[in-house]
This record gives structure tokens, sequence and C-alpha cells, in this order.
């Protein structure tokens, strides 16, 4: 609750409790009056036309300078257009040297000799002539107008570029005053809740002053509590959670001998983040999906199940004495076959696995014992003394664990 307060802004960060007055120090701040909210205006109206208003200014921007760079564009064509021409004016106005046009295109107007190509008449380059003059008289009175719209426009761009500027920081300033006001309503409104949950913890914890003298008892209690920290110190607990399957790893190693399992012999332990077996190996570890079939999986599996039973019987822990297994053996009897004598089983190999994982539950059974049961349910039968004895019930055929005429009902 200090923590809190001290978040909200009530309570001082340098506060500490040091005693029972922290009880009396929170009554008081329970008590504080929340500030009244003062009127929060809504700039989110402003805001979007602040919006609106500068995605016109720039839209009218963007038009002026198009506008801006076709005049331009056009002023230079003017320019390049009257430079031809008064070229033009110049060439046209040496026509002044020729004759009258009496004599025919067909005689020179200088030499009066007879040309073999027809040369334009005095009247057409006249004509040409004054044409001309025409265009560049109407280009030199029309070009005083378009540099001052080009100016026009500057001045136009000028002045939206400043109105642009001016609303961006408006918009700026609303934008933050914005945030402000959000900030501040929402600590009122945390400090509000903070004191409602203060009201509630004060009320429910507060001493009540009908207890009596509680030192003593207060000691005892705090004795236990340290005779319980040091029980659960975190590194000794870790120490001791590592002895433990370290020694149920060397178990797991000595049951893998009397396997034929991939990397059988090599350093097991059990790896209880990822609740799997891995075999330490030269290569580095592998666990137990990397290790082949799923006899190698229910080899494996066995193992660790009865290196966990081992430890648990040998500390008395409460973890109850009984392990079940279903069919171990199928992975090796064909499926359509019944009787579970090993013969059955076609390949010599799969035959010493089925029978040295039975010798491998004797052997553990006997260990263990006599604080443990080990029941399997399988159709495998060797015809071994130690195995016959070990037989409770035998199902096969008409007689099953739920007998036929049960059907009836």
């Amino acid at each position: 609750m200090i923590n809190d307060g001290k978040r909200v802004g009530l309570i001082p960060a340098g506060y500490q409790a040091v005693d029972d007055s922290v009880f009396d120090y929170l009554k008081g701040v329970a008590e504080t009056q929340v500030e009244a909210p003062e009127v929060i205006p809504d700039f989110g109206e402003t805001i979007e036309m602040l919006y609106d208003e500068q995605r016109a200014l720039q839209r009218r921007l963007s038009e002026l300078n198009q506008d801006l760079r076709a005049a331009r564009v056009f002023l230079s064509d003017q320019t390049e257009f009257s430079k031809e021409a008064n070229e033009q004016q110049a060439r046209l106005q040496s026509m002044g040297l020729y004759k009258e046009d009496d004599a025919g295109r067909s005689v020179c107007p200088i030499c009066d000799s007879k040309l073999t190509t027809p040369v334009p008449a005095v009247s057409e380059l006249k004509t040409s002539l004054e044409k001309v003059q025409s265009q560049l008289a109407a280009v030199h009175k029309e070009s005083p107008h378009l540099q001052s719209h080009i100016v026009e426009i500057e001045q136009q761009i000028d002045a939206v570029t400043q109105s642009l500027k001016i609303v961006q920081v408006e918009l700026r300033n609303a934008i933050s005053e914005d945030k402000d006001a959000r900030v501040s309503q929402n600590q009122l409104i945390a400090r509000a809740r903070f004191l409602g949950k203060l009201a509630d913890f004060v009320e429910i914890t507060s001493p009540r002053e009908d207890v009596g003298d509680l030192d003593e008892e207060l000691v005892d209690v705090r004795n236990l509590l340290a005779a319980v920290r040091a029980k659960l110190n975190a590194d000794e607990t870790a120490s001791r959670l590592e002895t433990i399957l370290n020694l149920i790893g060397r178990k797991m190693t000595e049951y893998s001998t009397q396997l034929d399992l991939e990397h059988s012999g090599s350093s097991l332990r059990l790896d209880l983040k990822r609740l799997t077996v891995v075999a330490d190996t030269e290569d580095g570890p592998i666990p137990l999906q990397r290790m082949g079939s799923g006899e190698n999986w229910v080899g494996y599996h066995v193992l660790t199940l009865l290196g966990i039973h081992w430890w648990l019987r040998r500390k008395h822990r409460p973890v109850p004495g009984f392990l079940i297994l279903d069919q171990p053996t199928q992975a090796y009897y064909p499926p359509d076959v019944v009787e579970g004598d090993i013969e059955r089983i076609g390949r010599d190999s799969d035959r010493r696995a089925v029978r040295g994982l039975f010798q491998l539950m004797h052997k553990a059974c006997a260990e263990i014992a006599p604080e443990f049961q080990l029941i399997v349910l399988d159709h495998a039968h060797l015809r071994d003394d130690w195995f016959e004895d070990a037989i409770v019930e035998e199902w096969r055929g008409e007689n099953a664990l739920v007998p036929r005429s049960w059907r009836a009902l």
C-alpha cells in the first residue's frame, strides 16, 4: 500500500515504515481529499479542426507550386520563342536591299541574272516579316503580365507557408495540452482508487485497541519464521535436489546395463525442466526423443520409473509405493499373437530384450522390497520359475477379467 501511495504521489518517496505507527500514518493518508478535478477542455474537436486546416493549406500550397512551375515553364518557352523570332526578323529585314518585285521570282533581285530555282517574292518576305513583328509585339506585351503573375504566385506561396507554420504550431500545442489534461485526469482517478483501497486496508489491518501486550508472542513467531526460512534456503534446496537427481541418475545408469538399449551404459540423468531422460555421451547430451525406436523409449521409461521409486522408498517418502505398467512388451510381439510364449517372438534380439526387461523388473522389485509393488499387465509369458511365481492371474480366452456372462446384464 505504501508503494502504491508513492506511485500516485500521496506518500513521499522517502517515507519508510519502521513500526506500528505506520497504521496511524496510513489512516491520515486515507482521509486525504481528492482534489476537485479542473474543467478539462475537450481538445478532440479542436485538434481535428486544426488537422483539417493543415490538410487544406497543404493542398493549396501544392496547387500554388504547380501553378508557379507552369508559369515559369511558360515564361521560359516565351523567352525562347522571342529569341528565335528576333533572329528571324533580323534575317527578313535584309529584304530592304531587294528591288521591287517587278521582274518575277526567276530573276535575281540584286544582279538581275536568271535563276534556275525561283526565290520567294519580295511581297511574301514582307508578309512574313510583318507576321513575325506582330508576334514579337504580342510577346513583349504579355511578358510583363506573366512576370507579374509569377511574383503574385510567389507571394501567395509565402503567405500560405506562413499560415501553415502557424497552424502546425497551434496543432502541436493543442496535442500537448490534450495529453497533459489526460495525464492529470488519469492521475486524479488513480489517486481516488488508491484512497478507496487504502480505506479498506486501514479498516481491516489497524491494530485493535483491546489487544494486550503481544511482544512475547511476536518474538516466538519471528523465531519460527526464521527457522522456516532457514529450511527453505533456495541455494540449499537446489543443492539437495541436484544431489538426489545424481543418485537417481546413477541407479538409472546401473539399470540400463541390463537392457540392450541405444546408449545403454552411458551416464543417464533425469532432466526436470524438460521432463525427459538425457544420456550424457562423449558426443554431447542426447535426449530421449533422439534415442531411436519405441523399444528404446519403453526401456528408458521403465528404468527411470524404477529408479525414482528406488529413491522414494529409500527415503520413505509419502508417494504411494506401487507402479503399474500396461503391456510394456507390446512393441516386440506380432499383432496377431494371442499366446504370450517368448518363442512366438521372431527375432532373437527381441526375445533377449523382453527377457532382459522382465529380469530388470524382478531385480528392482527385490531391491526395493518390501515397501514396493510392481503390477505388470502383459501377455508375455516366460517359463522361468521366478516369472511363474510372480504371476497372480492369467486371463486368456474364456478366462477373462470381465466374465463373458456379464454381457447379458
